[in-house]
């Protein structure tokens, strides 16, 4: 069975990704017709490569929820700021967490982020 048979005909769709999963992500969602309206929840990516951050940046289609820390690696200040001025892109940074959504200050601090996290994707998922 393929994915195309997987995937409800109905615009009911969300699909996730963490870091180098957001390549396939950025890829599938510009290839697949039946994903052109789904809702992308994208967590660390990898906003230095400029695959993603152009089908971030000027993909009108999807909605999409952006989760990363100021501590990753993999966060630029300057494209994450270019995103939250985007209507369907909803950026969020967690403060003090790296690329793993881990907290600096250690295991309970980084359960805190978790449920933040939890509690956006829920919000994202619900409105």
């Amino acid at each position: 069975m393929t994915l195309d048979q997987l995937l409800p005909e109905e615009n009911d769709v969300y699909v996730i990704a963490k870091s180098i999963g957001t390549v396939a992500l950025a890829s599938e969602l510009a290839n697949r017709n039946k994903l052109r309206n789904a809702k992308a929840i994208w967590l660390t990516p990898l906003l230095q490569n400029d695959y993603i951050f152009d089908h971030l940046i000027n993909r009108n289609l999807q909605e999409g929820l952006i989760i990363m820390g100021d501590n990753d690696r993999c966060y630029l200040e300057e494209r994450f700021d270019q995103l939250a001025g985007k209507d369907k892109m909803k950026p969020i940074l967690i403060k003090g967490t790296d690329h793993a959504l881990e907290h600096e200050d250690g295991m309970y601090k980084s359960i805190d982020c978790l449920k933040e996290i939890l509690n956006e994707i829920d919000k994202f998922t619900t409105e």
